[in-house]
């Protein structure tokens, strides 16, 4: 499951970016979307450790790392299309096949009406034994984006929800409108190739 999305990550990392003010919160922002987005008290907003990984809203506690702290969060967006989803429902039914996959036993579900973000939202859960992650997918009119909370234990993802919950509240879409540069920077896996695997999308 992870190792499939970090890839595609990868493959779209380069039309993401991130300018964020101090280690609170910041913006995200890509071909069709920009986001607001900010770190529950005690958890720093990186945008630099999981720009390997396709990440370039990479949340964790403070003290921690991205790499080695026992819970995460982050934020990415990727496009509706015939690929992905035309729409919300689509997309997330997508999602949840791709990783039945390689993973048949993988445990999916949905999360409560708690957890969710934004005008058009869904939760869902994912558990593969390895990884548990929630996932808020957030409909948005060209994109879908996703805040995530990863761990790999049920007492660091349990011990995390409220954080998860601050996060998703800090969630604010300012535009479909974004003028990137022609020439936007790519992500080196040669420069910070220890990373947790991890479920997300970004475009």
């Amino acid at each position: 499951m992870a190792a499939l999305r970090v890839f595609l990550c990868l493959m779209l990392a380069c039309f993401a970016q991130a300018a964020f003010a101090a280690e609170e919160g910041g913006i995200l922002y890509g071909p069709n979307h920009a986001v607001d987005v900010s770190a529950p008290p005690g958890w720093v907003l990186d945008n630099k450790s999981g720009v390997v990984n396709g990440v370039y809203a990479a949340i964790y506690p403070e003290g921690g790392s991205w790499a080695g702290s026992p819970a995460v969060m982050y934020a990415n967006c990727s496009a509706k299309n015939a690929q992905s989803g035309a729409t919300l429902e689509d997309f997330v039914k997508n999602d949840a096949e791709v990783f039945k996959k390689p993973d048949p036993d993988i445990l999916i579900k949905k999360l409560d009406d708690d957890y969710r973000a934004g005008k058009t939202s869904v939760g869902m859960y994912f558990d593969n034994k390895v990884n548990k992650e929630a996932v808020v997918y957030v409909d948005e009119e060209k994109v879908v984006c996703m805040l995530v909370l990863s761990s790999k234990t049920d007492k660091d993802y349990t011990a995390s929800l409220p954080a998860y919950k601050t996060f998703l509240g800090s969630y604010k879409f300012i535009t479909s409108h974004v003028e990137l540069p022609k020439d936007p920077p790519q992500p080196d896996p040669k420069k910070d190739p220890a990373q947790p695997e991890l479920k997300g999308g970004i475009e």
